[in-house]
């Protein structure tokens, strides 16, 4: 999918300071989702029916922000990356720092797990970085994150949590029309609706908070200028959604486990990394794998009995927003070959350098290394020593002398070499091993892309 960019939107000047908000400078938007696109400030006569894009992104980083194990630094500097610790840490991490580009907020970061904590004796190199909601509504959020990342010295480890919204005209029709008995629930997730003073619904909830994925549905434009969010009404306007008060909201969020429970149908790729959530199309691909089985609804036929022959109804028209083919693995579900060979490589790269793979392969070489030196070129050897002895040495030795001398001679120099085989060689073995098992099961392609961003970040 080719996704186009709107050029020349609007800016809107920064804002004061409000009581549940935050000035910020908006930049151009996305386009994202249907199939209408319009430059500049006009808007398009048959507007989107939807927009899509991340709302609420946190990233685990691996690596140390600073050496000491004490009280970290009121301020870090890193050109035009400033970090400024602001208050109190949680109940994870001791620090909290806030995190601004230019000068403006873009993140806060949390780092040092707390001592004694289970995070801090299990990984005491992890940090979490959520970035400001505004910033998600930017052209190239993405790539500015990858260029913080990098800046800070952290590596980027997995998704904590995201939340994706879809927003259009029509959300909570759907949950009208299953109130009127016109759809019914396929599932077994909980839910609730949401009526304002007046008897109107005005959001519903679907599953459970504490689950790993929790869907809420709610008139998100009526709360822009309350929560002092007009980068969002710009974001509608650029992409079709004119009448920004009527604008309706369907989120999904998710945490870290079922982020890493989606699966690219067409490359077997697990999980998701930050780089690919600017493309609308893959953010559709992850909401569709999930609503499957969970969030869906078929249209009641008196006629049949049987449920499962009744049609399904289509409450999201994915095909507008031209959502990639993801599948979501169960907890019943064992993955393919392709997923397991990519874990498997994931795992040898991520232990490549603690060294208990080449220390194993050393000592087994150490206590076994005379057979790997067994061939024709000891069979040479063994010939050249007989014909030796034979012309030098006046007596008849017996026949087991010449094997025995030259089988001896292989074993101290098997035992030798693996003594002395170069660590620089062996502690590649790991990476060696990933490659090998990735490309024996059509994914290295994949490993090399996940090697360079690793590099990258």
């Amino acid at each position: 999918m080719t996704t186009k960019i709107l050029k020349n939107a609007s800016n809107v000047k920064p804002k004061e300071q409000g009581k549940r908000g935050i000035a910020v400078n908006e930049t151009p938007y996305r386009y994202f989702g249907g199939h209408n696109y319009t430059e500049g400030e006009e808007q398009a006569a048959n507007p989107s029916k939807y927009t899509i894009c991340v709302d609420y992104l946190a990233i685990t980083l691996t690596g140390f922000l600073f050496h000491s194990s004490q009280e970290g630094p009121k301020a870090l500097n890193f050109g035009d990356i400033e970090l400024k610790r602001t208050g109190g840490g949680t109940r994870h991490y001791e620090n909290r720092y806030q995190v601004k580009v230019k000068g403006e907020p873009f993140a806060v970061l949390l780092t040092t797990p707390r001592k004694g904590g289970a995070l801090e004796a299990s990984r005491p190199d992890f940090s979490e970085m959520k970035l400001e909601n505004h910033i998600l509504y930017r052209e190239g959020w993405e790539k500015a994150l990858q260029e913080v990342i990098q800046a800070i010295g952290l590596q980027f480890y997995h998704i904590t949590r995201l939340d994706i919204a879809l927003d259009s005209y029509s959300t909570l029709n759907i949950f009208q029309q299953h109130q009127r008995g016109e759809l019914r629930k396929i599932g077994r997730a909980k839910y609730s609706h949401h009526y304002d003073s007046a008897g109107r619904l005005s959001g519903a909830d679907w599953g459970s908070r504490s689950s790993n994925k929790h869907l809420t549905a709610y008139r998100v434009g009526a709360r822009v200028e309350i929560e002092n969010k007009a980068y969002r009404a710009h974001f509608w306007k650029a992409n079709g959604l004119s009448d920004t008060e009527a604008v309706q909201r369907l989120e999904l969020k998710l945490k870290a486990k079922a982020v890493r429970r989606i699966v690219q149908a067409d490359t077997g790729e697990v999980g998701a990394h930050f780089d690919r959530l600017n493309d609308s199309a893959f953010l559709a691909g992850i909401m569709k794998a999930h609503f499957a089985r969970w969030f869906e609804f078929r249209i009641p036929d008196p006629a049949q009995k049987n449920v499962s022959r009744w049609k399904k109804a289509e409450v999201i028209d994915w095909d507008a927003i031209e959502a990639v083919q993801m599948e979501r693995l169960t907890t019943t579900r064992k993955p393919n070959k392709v997923w397991a060979a990519k874990r498997c490589a994931t795992k040898l790269i991520e232990d490549n350098g603690k060294g208990y793979i080449p220390q194993a392969v050393k000592a087994y070489l150490v206590e076994h290394g005379e057979r790997a030196l067994k061939g024709d070129l000891w069979r040479t050897a063994e010939k050249s020593v007989e014909s030796y002895l034979k012309a030098n040495f006046p007596y008849l030795l017996p026949a087991t002398v010449v094997p025995g001398i030259v089988g001896n001679m292989r074993k101290v120099v098997g035992r030798e070499y693996a003594k002395q085989l170069n660590d620089d060689v062996l502690a590649d073995l790991p990476r060696r091993l990933a490659y090998a098992v990735a490309n024996q099961h059509g994914a290295g392609a994949w490993l090399h892309r996940k090697a360079l961003n690793q590099v990258a970040v």
